[in-house]
């Protein structure tokens, strides 16, 4: 696991999952590739064009339930010492604060920092 830095903003831990929300949800399939490349950033750069980073982002939280009893399981399962309720919160999070900071800007930038690797808090 590596935490994600999103022009220069730490977002919470599970983002580097957002590709596992997005697998687990009916986006389109543009949108879970785009999160697979998303999440796929440790020790290394990547940009995209904000218009882009908006549209996946929104497309992932408008399909993300509103409580985790639909993909509790699913969640337990690939997480298992975490409560979904915590891991659907930081999704939340790490989208809407992905959104906002998209919107300040024409090319999003971001960075997966691998020395701070460690087990996310529960």
């Amino acid at each position: 696991m590596h935490v994600i830095k999103f022009e220069g903003v730490r977002l919470p831990t599970f983002a580097s999952f957002l590709d596992v929300a997005a697998a687990i949800v009916d986006v389109p399939e543009d949108t879970a590739k785009w999160f697979w490349r998303f999440t796929i950033c440790a020790g290394r750069r990547a940009d995209s064009p904000s218009g882009e980073v908006r549209r996946h982002s929104q497309a992932l939280l408008a399909a993300l339930p509103t409580s985790d009893g639909s993909i509790a399981d699913m969640l337990r399962e690939r997480f298992p010492d975490y409560e979904p309720a915590h891991i659907l919160g930081e999704w939340r999070s790490s989208l809407q604060q992905i959104i906002e900071l998209a919107s300040e800007r024409e090319i999003c930038h971001w960075y997966g920092d691998d020395s701070e690797i460690k087990r996310p808090s529960a």
